[in-house]
């Protein structure tokens, strides 16, 4: 026999042929075995002794036709015998065991098994893909990673999805793991983080003002209010000081007494638990101010007698000059206005919350004050622009344009907080993406002048691209291409997200290309020559 090789691979599903020429006179008999079993001729397998070869077809491999193959020739004088070792290759197997962890509101992580069968080739990789439970289409998420676990991120809140994952060999793709139950994404529910930036302000003989910012993490539900506590210099142990939570930023803590020194911590609160408490104030102490408001200046300077001669006019214009600049700080204090300590470097709220701008002024005489966005009075009107005329061709399919909703002018949504002397509060309710800027205090008496700003970002949904087009415009594909929109709502683009229609029929919606891209030009293929498209 002449055997040509000893190994061969087969493709699962395809046909196996082995041609194995012999010289022998007379011809012989022949017998296969595949391990220790015999074959004979069958449905799917073909055995045949030609005059010059003998020949085995075996139709539509499987995994469990691998093995080693051994004919044996035989006539009356001897015998021989060839083996042949056969492997079969194709696709993985299903992955097992795929599971979700980790839930919280924009993000999950989904593991799971290899398959049992590699398909007689290493796994290259896994595709992972997800569904929202309203949409029919399923997007990938992670593709070329040979990892049996991923965090899928950016994920929509109180959002139902449904995963599924496949393995990749060489060969090609195995069957889809669906995911049984979907994931729901929603608040994880635990104890806040402490607040941050407490401090202590306008102390008095029997009250101090606490200010805070609210915690880095809210825990994942709504804070319901927040606990402040205090202790005396050397106590040992804190007194909480409010009965009810408090559901704002300041406190004022009342019933001290005059001339001891207090520090003061303070805890967030929601529906899970209590938080950890802040760090503690510096101690302060309990005492009105020393100097209220600017009185006049006296200066008398009395030298001992006989001391006056030694006294020249150099250092006499040393001593003059170093009262003019007492008084300059002293008329410097008669204006002073400061932002809170949470606002001081800037502002970031969602649309529809409330913009809160709290300030400390003090003066002598008691200045006036004045709210500005843009360098630009709150209190006025804005100046009136002249709409601009923007000409739209004519579309085959028009979609109905969402009319602009309708929010009241920053005039009317403001309010001022001036209940108590020496702060001041800037109030603005339902904030709107063009409430967005930069607001300034401004405070004035006779001395002078005195300011402090706060950028103010009201984050909201970006604006919709600009000057969408097509570019290498072929039989079976386009390049879709767009601009950054005008507005990115406050905060960085993540992506882009590319739809198409079939515009010759209204039965098949708006089908998602891409969700993921993060570019300004998307080559869009696998189109129907002759069909016409729509994008967005």
């Amino acid at each position: 026999m002449d055997l040509q090789t000893q190994d061969i691979v087969v493709v699962e599903g395809e046909k196996m042929d082995i041609k194995i020429p012999y010289r022998a006179i007379p011809k012989p008999s022949m017998v296969w075995k595949k391990g220790e079993t015999e074959l004979k001729s069958e449905d799917r397998l073909t055995l045949t002794c030609e005059l010059n070869r003998v020949h085995l077809e075996l139709l539509k491999c499987k995994h469990e036709d691998a093995g080693e193959y051994a004919v044996t020739l035989e006539n009356s004088l001897g015998t021989v015998t060839g083996k042949i070792n056969v492997k079969v290759i194709g696709l993985p197997g299903q992955c097992k065991d795929i599971s979700s962890s980790e839930v919280t509101k924009n993000s999950c992580k989904i593991s799971w098994e290899p398959p049992e069968s590699d398909g007689g080739s290493p796994i290259l990789h896994y595709v992972l893909e997800r569904r929202e439970a309203q949409k029919k289409t399923f997007l990938p998420v992670m593709s070329g990673d040979n990892v049996l676990s991923f965090v899928v991120k950016d994920l929509m809140l109180n959002g139902e999805y449904y995963f599924r994952v496949k393995a990749v060999n060489r060969i090609g793709c195995g069957e889809f793991l669906e995911l049984r139950n979907p994931v729901l994404t929603e608040e994880q529910k635990q104890r806040p983080d402490p607040p941050v930036e407490v401090d202590g302000h306008n102390p008095t003989s029997n009250s101090i003002t606490v200010t805070w910012m609210a915690p880095p993490s809210d825990g994942g539900c709504p804070i319901t209010g927040y606990i402040i506590e205090k202790i005396e210099k050397d106590g040992d142990r804190f007194e909480r000081c409010n009965a009810n939570l408090v559901p704002g930023f300041s406190y004022t803590v009342t019933g001290l007494t005059d001339g001891k020194e207090y520090q003061f911590r303070v805890r967030a609160e929601n529906i899970a638990g209590t938080s950890d408490p802040s760090r503690s104030t510096p101690l302060i102490k309990a005492a009105d101010p020393v100097e209220q408001g600017c009185p006049t200046l006296f200066l008398e300077i009395y030298l001992p007698a006989g001391f006056s001669s030694n006294l020249d006019q150099t250092h006499m214009s040393v001593i003059i000059n170093w009262f003019r600049c007492l008084i300059m700080v002293g008329v410097e204090l008669c204006r002073k206005v400061s932002l809170y300590a949470r606002i001081a470097s800037g502002l970031s709220i969602k649309k529809g919350e409330e913009i809160r701008l709290d300030a400390y002024i003090s003066g002598s005489p008691y200045p006036t004050v004045t709210w500005l966005r843009n360098d630009e009075n709150v209190r006025q009107p804005p100046a009136k622009k002249k709409p601009e005329i923007v000409k739209k061709k004519k579309k085959k399919s028009v979609q109905p344009e969402p009319e602009e909703e309708f929010h009241p002018p920053l005039l009317d949504r403001l309010s001022y907080d001036q209940s108590k002397r020496g702060e001041t509060a800037l109030m603005v309710r339902d904030a709107v993406r063009s409430d967005h800027g930069m607001f300034t205090i401004r405070v004035e008496n006779t001395h002078g002048v005195a300011t402090a700003s706060c950028e103010v970002n009201v984050l909201d949904k970006p604006g919709p691209p600009l000057n969408f087009g097509f570019d290498e415009i072929r039989n079976t594909s386009v390049v879709c291409m767009w601009d950054a929109p005008l507005d990115d709502g406050g905060s960085e683009i993540i992506n882009y997200i590319l739809e198409k229609k079939d515009n010759t029929t209204d039965e098949i919606g708006w089908v998602t290309v891409t969700s993921t891209h993060k570019g300004y030009n998307y080559p869009v293929t696998k189109l129907i020559e002759g069909k016409e498209y729509i994008f967005r």
